[in-house]
C-alpha cells in the first residue's frame, strides 16, 4: 500500500478513501452513553478544529503530482540556509524585545522574576539559583509519537535569552541527509546553556534527541548525558499548581486558560508527522510550514508560562492566588518539605468565603500541614471544624480523637473515638476506644 493510501485510510477523508475509512464512525455521545447528543460548545469548537485541520492535510495528502512545478520551500517556510560543517540547514530566527507579548505576558518578564523557591518546587537541588540567562527553551516535532531511535526530530524549536532580547530558533529538517547539520547546531546551543526547560521534554524530547546523537555519533555512550542534566520540565509543576482547574494541563489548554491564547486552524500534535510525510513525497512545503508556526508557538509559551507559574508560586504574591490554586501550592510545598511555607498559605485562605467543597479540603490539608509543622492546637480547630461540616468522616474523626487524647482531654477523645467506631468499625479504633474507657474510668 502505498503512502497516499494509507495516509487516506488514517485521516479517513478525500477521493480516494478506502472502504475501512468509508465506514460510519460512532458519535462521541453513542460510545459510552448509548445515544448521541450534541457536544459541549468548547468540545464541538475543538472537533471544528481538529476536522479542518485534518482536511487540509489530507488535501496536501492527495494532492496530485505533476500539476505544475511544486511549491519553493523558502515560499512558505520563513527561514534561510546557513552552511555548517555538516551540510546546508534550514534555519528560522526570530528576536523579540523584552515588552513584545505572547498572550497576556512579555516574553521578557522571566528575566526579572525570583526564581529563590523553584528548587524547592520542584524537588531539585540543581535548580537552585536558577537563571533565565542560563535556560534553554526546548521543543521537537518529530515523524513519530513514540520514542523509538527511528524517530526524527525534524523541526526543533530553540529559545533562550541574550541579554534582553528573546532569540528563537528554529532548526528545520528538509529531508533526512540533513540531520546531522541540524544536530550539531543543537549540540552547540546545548553546550552554551546548562539548563534546559521544556514541556514534557524529561519524557519525550530528550529522548528522541538523545537517541538521534547517538546514532550519529555525537554522542558517545558514556556522554549521553541529556536525560541527566539539570531540567525544568513545565508539565510536571502544572499539573501540581493547576490540576483540577481545567479538563486537563495539556499545553495548549494552559495557554488558552492561564495566557489567553488561542490559536486558530492549528495542526494538531498527532498530526504532524503527515506534515513531514506529505512534504517529503509531494514536496509541498504548507503543512511544514504549519508545523513551523505550531513549534513556534509552543516555544513561546514555555516561556512565558513559566513566568507565569513562577509568579504564582512565590509566596509574596498568595493573597493574590484563587483558593483552588492556593491549595493546590500549600499541598505542593508540604509535599516538597517546606511545611511551614504551607502553613502560610493555608493560614491565609478566605475559609468562610469558600465553597463547601473547597472548605473540606482545605480544612483537610490545614489538618495535614498542622501535624509536620507540630502545631496541636491548629491541628484539632481544624479538625474539629472538619467533623462539624462532615460528620460522616471517620478518619477526621479517629484523628481527633488522637489529638484530644493526647491533650488529655479524655471526655471528648472518648466520644470522637465512639463516633469513629460507629462510622468505621475497625480493630485499630477498637482497641483506641477501650484505652480511652479505661483512661477515663481511672480519671
Amino acid at each position: 500500500m502505498n503512502l497516499t493510501a494509507r495516509l487516506t485510510r488514517t485521516l479517513g477523508s478525500g477521493p480516494a478513501a478506502t472502504p475501512r475509512a468509508a465506514e460510519p464512525e460512532p458519535a462521541l455521545a453513542s460510545v459510552s452513553l448509548g445515544h448521541a447528543s450534541p457536544p459541549a460548545p468548547r468540545l464541538a469548537d475543538a472537533l471544528a478544529r481538529l476536522d479542518r485541520a485534518r482536511a487540509k492535510v489530507a488535501a496536501f495528502a492527495l494532492a496530485e503530482v505533476g500539476g505544475g512545478p511544486p511549491r519553493p520551500f523558502e515560499d512558505a517556510v520563513p527561514g534561510a540556509l546557513e552552511d555548517t560543517e555538516a551540510g546546508p540547514l534550514w534555519v528560522a530566527e526570530e528576536r523579540l524585545g523584552p515588552g513584545e507579548r505572547h498572550g497576556s505576558r512579555a516574553v521578557g518578564a522571566l528575566r526579572e522574576r525570583s526564581t529563590d523557591a523553584l528548587h524547592r518546587l520542584v524537588g531539585d537541588e540543581r535548580l537552585r539559583g536558577f537563571r533565565a540567562e542560563d535556560a534553554l527553551f526546548l521543543d521537537i516535532e518529530a515523524t513519530g509519537l513514540d520514542h523509538g531511535a527511528g524517530t526524527l526530530a525534524f523541526v526543533v524549536g530553540l529559545a533562550y535569552y541574550e541579554g534582553e532580547t528573546l532569540v528563537v530558533r528554529q532548526l528545520v529538517l528538509r529531508e533526512p541527509g540533513e540531520e546531522r547539520a541540524l544536530l550539531l547546531e543543537l549540540k552547540r546551543a546545548l553546550d552554551r546553556f546548562p539548563c534546559l526547560v521544556s514541556f514534557n521534554g524529561k519524557s519525550y524530547d530528550t529522548t528522541v534527541l538523545e537517541n538521534r546523537l547517538v546514532m550519529q555519533r555525537l554522542y558517545s555512550p558514556r556522554e549521553t548525558a541529556l536525560k541527566l542534566r539539570p531540567h525544568l520540565d513545565l508539565l510536571h509543576l502544572s499539573r501540581a499548581l493547576y490540576g483540577g482547574l481545567w479538563e486537563d494541563t495539556r499545553l495548549q489548554t494552559l495557554e488558552r486558560e492561564v495566557l489567553g491564547v488561542h490559536r486558530e486552524d492549528d495542526i494538531p500534535g498527532h498530526l504532524v508527522p503527515s506534515c513531514w510525510f506529505t512534504w517529503l513525497r509531494h514536496k509541498s512545503p504548507d503543512p511544514i510550514a504549519g508545523v513551523v508556526r505550531h513549534n513556534r508557538d509552543d516555544v513561546l509559551t514555555m516561556v512565558t508560562l513559566a513566568d507565569r507559574l513562577l509568579a504564582e508560586s512565590a509566596l509574596d504574591g498568595v493573597s493574590d492566588l484563587s483558593p483552588p490554586l492556593a491549595l493546590n501550592l500549600a499541598r505542593l510545598l508540604g509535599r516538597r518539605g517546606s511545611p511551614t511555607d504551607a502553613a502560610r498559605v493555608l493560614r491565609g485562605l478566605p475559609l468562610s468565603e469558600m465553597p463547601p467543597r473547597l472548605q473540606l479540603r482545605a480544612l483537610r490539608e490545614s489538618a495535614i500541614c498542622a501535624r509536620r509543622v507540630g502545631d496541636h492546637a491548629w491541628r484539632r480547630e481544624a479538625l474539629s471544624a472538619l467533623v462539624s461540616r462532615s460528620p460522616s468522616d471517620a478518619l477526621a474523626w479517629e484523628e481527633l480523637a488522637l489529638v484530644l487524647e493526647r491533650e488529655r482531654r479524655l471526655g471528648e477523645a472518648l466520644v470522637a473515638a465512639r463516633r469513629a467506631q460507629h462510622l468505621l468499625p475497625t480493630d485499630a479504633i477498637a482497641r483506641r476506644l477501650a484505652r480511652l474507657e479505661r483512661r477515663a474510668a481511672a480519671s
